[in-house]
C-alpha cells in the first residue's frame, strides 16, 4: 500500500514538473516575443488580412461577381469615390475582388501551413525523438525530396489529378514541410535527454506519451511560428501557383 502511495505521488511530482516546465517555456517565448517589434508587427498585419478575409460579405463594398459587361460606361473605371481601385474589363469592383480573394489565400495559406504541420512535425519528432539510424533515414529523405524540382512536382499532380485548388494546396503543402522536420527534429534533440522526459522513462510512460505529451509541447513554440511564416508565404504563391497549374493543363 504505500509503495503505491509513493508511485502515486511520485506521478504527481512528475506532472507537476512537466506542466511547470512547459507553462516557463510559454512565458518565455511569448516575453521573447513581445520584445521583437518586426514579430509584433506582423503578427499585426496577419490578423488585419485575416479579419478582412473573414469579413468580406460584411466590408466588401460591391459584389465581386457582378459584370456589367453590356454597360462600357462601367469598364475599366478609374478609382473613385464609388470604385477607390477602379473596375476591371467587365465592369467588375477590384476593391471587392481583392477583399473577397484574400479569402481564397487564406485558406490555401491555412490548409498548406497545416498539411506541412502534420507531415513535418511528425517526421521530425520521429528523426529527433529515436536519433541514430532512424533519424538518419528520415534526414536522407528529406534532402533526397529537396532535390525534387517543385515545378516538375506540379506537373505531375496535374498530369494525374487535373489542375484545381485542392491540388494547388496539396502541392504547396507537400513541397514545404521539409523546414519544419527539420526544425522539430532539432528540437526533440534538445529535449529528449532533459530531466522531465527522463522522469517520464523512470515511471514507465511509453514512446508515443513520452513523444506528444512530454516532448511536443515544448518543441512546438518553433513550428508555430514557422507555420506562420508559412501561412503568409503561402497565400502570396496562390497566384503564381494556381496560374502554372492552368498554363500546364
Amino acid at each position: 500500500m504505500s509503495s503505491d502511495k509513493l508511485q502515486i505521488e511520485s506521478n504527481a511530482q512528475t506532472l507537476r514538473r512537466s506542466l511547470k516546465h512547459q507553462a516557463k517555456s510559454f512565458s518565455e517565448f511569448w516575453r521573447r516575443f513581445r520584445r521583437n517589434r518586426a514579430a509584433v508587427l506582423g503578427l499585426s498585419i496577419v490578423i488585419a488580412f485575416s479579419s478582412i478575409a473573414i469579413l468580406a460579405p460584411v466590408i466588401s463594398p460591391y459584389n465581386p461577381f457582378d459584370i456589367h459587361i453590356q454597360d462600357f460606361t462601367q469598364v475599366y473605371l478609374p478609382p473613385d469615390n464609388l470604385h477607390p481601385m477602379g473596375t476591371d474589363q467587365f465592369g467588375r469592383d477590384v476593391l471587392s475582388r481583392i477583399i473577397w480573394g484574400a479569402r481564397v489565400s487564406l485558406m490555401v495559406g491555412l490548409a498548406a501551413a497545416a498539411i506541412s504541420a502534420v507531415v513535418g512535425m511528425t517526421l521530425g519528432a520521429v528523426a529527433g525523438y529515436y536519433a541514430g539510424r532512424v533519424d538518419n533515414a528520415i534526414m536522407r529523405f528529406v534532402d533526397m525530396f529537396l532535390t525534387i524540382p517543385t515545378f516538375f512536382l506540379i506537373l505531375t499532380i496535374v498530369a494525374i489529378f487535373g489542375g484545381s485548388l485542392r491540388n494547388v494546396m496539396l502541392v504547396i503543402g507537400l513541397t514545404i514541410w521539409p523546414s519544419t522536420a527539420r526544425l522539430m527534429r532539432a528540437e526533440f534533440l534538445s529535449f529528449r535527454e532533459k530531466e522531465f522526459v527522463q522522469a517520464a522513462r523512470s515511471i514507465g510512460a511509453g514512446d508515443r506519451h513520452i513523444m506528444f505529451k512530454e516532448i511536443a509541447p515544448n518543441a512546438i513554440f518553433p513550428a508555430i511560428v514557422n507555420g506562420s511564416l508559412q501561412v503568409i508565404s503561402n497565400s502570396y504563391r496562390i497566384g503564381i501557383e494556381f496560374s502554372r497549374l492552368r498554363r500546364s493543363e
